[in-house]
């Protein structure tokens, strides 16, 4: 029993209040809401904080836009034509993803090369 009560014992949990259900939440999640006192920070993951979209002329779809993303979720929700794949395919042209048709390998052109 003695060992349990030693001060060193200290478990810190990540929760937005106080109830069982954020308990329940920050369980679910260990490696980012429970931390232990000995324990050495993690250098934080490469992640996007944002990204502007400016149009060089007046006939791009967004003439200037900001988009912040979460750390935990983005999600991109909107309707038809409301520029969701538009988002995703700068987000391709910067990582160097964005490749036509023809550099895409068709399944079985090894088939027909031969």
């Amino acid at each position: 029993m003695e060992d349990l009560a030693k001060e060193d014992r200290v478990t810190y949990i990540k929760m937005t209040s106080t109830c069982f259900s954020n308990l329940k939440q920050a369980l679910q999640f260990p490696d980012t809401r429970i931390r232990f006192p000995g324990d050495v920070p993690k250098p934080p993951s490469p992640r996007i904080l944002g990204m502007e979209i400016i149009a060089g002329d007046d006939k791009g779809f967004f003439k200037k836009i900001q988009i912040a993303f979460s750390d935990n979720l983005t999600c991109l929700i909107g309707p038809r034509g409301s520029g969701k794949s538009t988002i995703i395919e700068a987000l391709r042209y910067v990582f160097g993803f964005n490749r036509t048709l023809d550099q895409i390998e068709q399944p079985g052109a090894d088939l027909q090369k031969k």
